[in-house]
């Protein structure tokens, strides 16, 4: 089963955000392993409940992990694109899209820079991603030139 072939990438992924909370002292060490261990276990529950519903994007505070479903979900349609672009103060499920128009938000309201990294093992679905976030800013981004809403 697909779920069970990244178990270990989401294990490693949820080490690797719980090593900055990470203490030397060895009592604490060891209870924070333990907690670790648990959040680790909590969270792949979670996911697979989550993946069995065809939710395929869950939030973790500004990550968001996604799990490659093998088949094609109505996820990325022009309304979806719509959907969040049109938001407002409205929250919406964790997706590609909320990723996208949060940067893109940032940068309009900010004027700064951003990046989104996009990471995973070999058919994770890395580049499917990357085309979905190119979509959704191009769109949102050139619908905003074009009725000169913005400079």
């Amino acid at each position: 089963m697909f779920f069970g072939h990244n178990l270990t990438y989401i294990n490693f992924f949820f080490f690797f955000l719980s090593l900055f909370s990470l203490s030397f002292n060895t009592h604490t060490q060891h209870t924070t392993q333990t907690t670790q261990t648990t959040q680790t276990t909590q969270t792949t529950h979670t996911l697979k409940n989550r993946f069995a519903c065809d939710l395929i994007y869950t939030a973790v505070g500004d990550i968001l992990i996604a799990l490659n479903p093998y088949v094609r979900l109505p996820l990325y349609t022009p309304e979806k694109v719509y959907e969040y672009s049109h938001r407002g103060t409205r929250r919406l499920p964790p997706h590609i899209f909320d990723t996208a128009s949060r940067t893109y938000m940032g940068m309009c309201e900010y004027k700064r820079d951003y990046s989104i990294l996009v990471s995973g093992e070999s058919g994770a679905g890395k580049t499917e991603a990357t085309k979905q976030v190119l979509i959704y800013l191009s769109e949102v981004a050139g619908k905003v030139l074009v009725f000169g809403l913005h400079e």
